[in-house]
């Protein structure tokens, strides 16, 4: 009888790696449709979805909802957590943390009155680049939602975003988020095997697309035109034949 169950569950587990393996690829397959993409992921976010039924992190596998659901949230907080690695490379460690104190210092001695007030255009613009037809965040909102609230919402919006640049500080409250482990390939209980996806609320969004245009006006006027790379209107292709003439000159 005992075995009979572990062959049933295991007939089981393969039934729904395989659906779950069919319902990944639909997902990679859709990137050129963001309709069907943001449906597919929606749907494997639901509880209905085709989760894995098992989970194993640290040597441990977890079986029933309440212990996969703690075993993902155990496995995101470890990634999300600095470790000291002996292999880790200490030279580029090092200029990461220069350039964290060099962010740190220019940080602290910006003064707010340099910073520019959010005006109201920019809140409007920004809530229009907000892409339609997205999941809710944790809040339940949508961008279908700051589209159809009207010039009231950009009132609101344009004091609390002043607020965050005058207090330079954004709240933590806002900066939560859902996230959704995406299968990618190889084990089904292995939770490196899968990828995050993290929807963050709307009102952060819009907040960042401003910031966003600003940095943009200030990239187009003092970025090298040699730059190509992640660059608006170019590609690294562009550097590829001047580069090429170049080394074939040497």
């Amino acid at each position: 009888m005992i075995a009979a169950k572990r062959i049933l569950r295991k007939a089981q587990r393969q039934l729904a790696c395989r659906k779950r393996k069919i319902a990944i690829e639909e997902i990679m397959e859709s990137k050129g449709d963001p309709t069907t993409f943001y449906k597919l992921v929606r749907q494997q976010r639901s509880s209905t979805s085709m989760g894995t039924e098992f989970l194993t992190l640290n040597g441990k596998t977890a079986e029933s909802i309440e212990e996969v659901t703690q075993t993902w949230a155990q496995y995101f907080q470890q990634l999300a957590t600095p470790t000291a690695e002996s292999t880790y490379d200490d030279l580029h460690l090092g200029k990461i943390q220069d350039d964290i104190n060099l962010i740190n210092q220019i940080c602290n001695s910006s003064h707010q009155d340099d910073i520019p007030t959010i005006t109201k255009d920019e809140i409007h613009t920004a809530i229009y680049k907000l892409n339609n037809s997205k999941a809710a965040d944790i809040f339940g909102i949508t961008a279908e939602h700051f589209k159809l609230a009207g010039p009231s919402l950009i009132t609101a919006l344009h004091c609390v975003y002043n607020r965050f640049i005058k207090n330079q500080k954004i709240p933590e409250s806002i900066k939560r988020g859902i996230l959704t482990p995406i299968y990618k390939k190889g084990a089904p209980d292995n939770p490196g095997n899968y990828r995050g996806i993290t929807v963050t609320p709307v009102i952060l969004k819009t907040f960042e697309h401003i910031i966003r245009q600003r940095h943009q006006i200030i990239l187009e006027e003092t970025q090298s035109r040699l730059q190509t790379g992640f660059t608006k209107g170019t590609s690294p292709l562009v550097s590829a034949r001047p580069t090429y003439r170049v080394h074939n000159r040497i």
